[in-house]
C-alpha cells in the first residue's frame, strides 16, 4: 500500500509539473501534455518492478476518475487544453492497465515493451508529424508513420529478435495511425498484445 500511494504521489508530481510549466508561460499546453505524457508513460513501465497486476489496475482506474474530474472542474490545463480534440488522457490510464491485465504478471517485459512504446514512440509520431506533415496516410501524416515505426524498431530490439522486432513496429505503428481523437493510448497495447499472441 505504501508504494502504491508513493506511486500515485509521483503521478501527481508529474502532473503537478506540467501545471507549473503551462501557468507560468514556461511552455504551452501542447508541450506540458507531450512531457507529462512521456514521463507518466516511463513511470508506468517501471511499474511491474514495484507494483503488483492489481495494484496497477486499481492506480490506472483512480487516474482515470481523476482525469475525469479535473476535465469537469477545468483542473490540470497542462494536460487538458490543447486546441485538438483528444480524449487520450482517458485513453492513457485504460492502455496501462490493459498492458497490465494481459502481460502481467507471465510477461513483464512486454509490458513494459508495449509502455515504453507508448510513451516514446508516440510522442515521436507527433513531433515528427507535425514536422513533416505534407504526406498524409489516412488522417496522420507520413512522417509521423515512419517516426513511430522507428522508434518502436529500436524500443523493440532490447526486447525481441531483429524479425519480430520489425513486425512490431509495424503492427503498432499501423494502429497508431488508424487510431483517432487519442485512442492510440489504448490501441497501441492493444497492437502489442496482438503481436505477442501471434509471435510467442
Amino acid at each position: 500500500m505504501i508504494t502504491l500511494l508513493w506511486t500515485a504521489a509521483l503521478f501527481i508530481a508529474i502532473f503537478a509539473t506540467g501545471e507549473f510549466l503551462l501557468r507560468k508561460g514556461y511552455l504551452p499546453a501542447e508541450k506540458t501534455r507531450l512531457i507529462t505524457h512521456i514521463a507518466s508513460g516511463l513511470l508506468a513501465a517501471y511499474f511491474y518492478n514495484c507494483l503488483d497486476r492489481k495494484e496497477i489496475i486499481i492506480l490506472s482506474a483512480a487516474f482515470l476518475l481523476l482525469l475525469i474530474i479535473s476535465k469537469r472542474g477545468s483542473l490540470f490545463r497542462g494536460i487538458h487544453n490543447v486546441q485538438r480534440k483528444t480524449y487520450g488522457e482517458f485513453f492513457f490510464p485504460l492502455g496501462v492497465a490493459f498492458a497490465a491485465i494481459v502481460f502481467l504478471p507471465e510477461s513483464p517485459a512486454w509490458y513494459q515493451l508495449s509502455l515504453l512504446t507508448l510513451a516514446l514512440a508516440d510522442p515521436a509520431a507527433n513531433i515528427f508529424g507535425v514536422r513533416f506533415s505534407k504526406a498524409r496516410i489516412l488522417k496522420k501524416t507520413l512522417g509521423g508513420f515512419v517516426a513511430f515505426g522507428l522508434t518502436a524498431f529500436v524500443i523493440a530490439l532490447f526486447f525481441l529478435n531483429p524479425l519480430i522486432a520489425l513486425i512490431y513496429a509495424f503492427v503498432t505503428a499501423t494502429v497508431e495511425t488508424v487510431s483517432e481523437l487519442g485512442s492510440d493510448n489504448l490501441t497501441i497495447t492493444v497492437g502489442a498484445y496482438i503481436v505477442h499472441i501471434f509471435t510467442v
